[in-house]
């Protein structure tokens, strides 16, 4: 079971060239990160595949490593972050993933050790509801931010990167701002 009693969180592998060892090594380290929980389930493209809601009440656990084979490419290899949100928001009722936020994994992110954790919507403010934002987290942090993420919490996360990066003059990964207004319903 993930760490609050959630369900996983799904892992999208975007890089074209991933291989098992890297994949292991992802899932290892977002494993170590928060005790030893397997909060990140590895998405491939069949829904089939995806963890099914259970009947007695209980969430599904994530992918644990090490993981035997995974097809070469990623079945979401070349794709882009809003192609995955829309396999995401398109899963059946049953498919047991958490319906808002994900990670993924690229190139870039894998060369450093980083997941980008990513959002469906902006918590409830209104045209925004199928925006993609995102930003890059070390993977020993990636489920530990997962588990904590709240729609304020990831704003507030989403401009503190954003201002690091400016600080630092290195380049911002992210996408998205940070919404400070009322939400829908305030």
């Amino acid at each position: 079971m993930t760490g609050k009693g959630t369900p996983p969180y799904a892992l999208f592998i975007l890089a074209n060239d991933t291989s098992t060892k890297v994949i292991n090594i992802t899932l290892q380290e977002a494993c170590d990160g928060v005790d030893g929980v397997w909060d990140l389930y590895l998405t491939t493209e069949p829904y089939s595949d995806a963890p099914k809601k259970r009947d007695d009440g209980r969430v599904n656990d994530g992918t644990a490593a090490p993981v035997e084979a995974f097809p070469s490419p990623s079945p979401f290899a070349g794709k882009t972050m809003e192609q995955a949100a829309d396999w995401l928001t398109a899963a059946p009722t049953d498919v047991d993933l958490d319906p808002r936020f994900f990670a993924v994994c690229d190139e870039y992110i894998m060369a450093n050790h980083t997941l980008v954790i990513s959002r469906i919507g902006d918590g409830g403010v209104e045209g925004k509801e199928g925006d993609v934002q995102y930003f890059p987290v070390k993977t020993s942090e990636a489920a530990m931010y997962l588990n904590s993420m709240t729609s304020n919490g990831f704003d507030e996360r989403l401009q503190e990167y954003q201002r690091l990066q400016q600080r630092l003059q290195e380049p911002d990964l992210s996408q998205g701002e940070p919404y400070n207004g009322p939400r829908l319903g305030e």
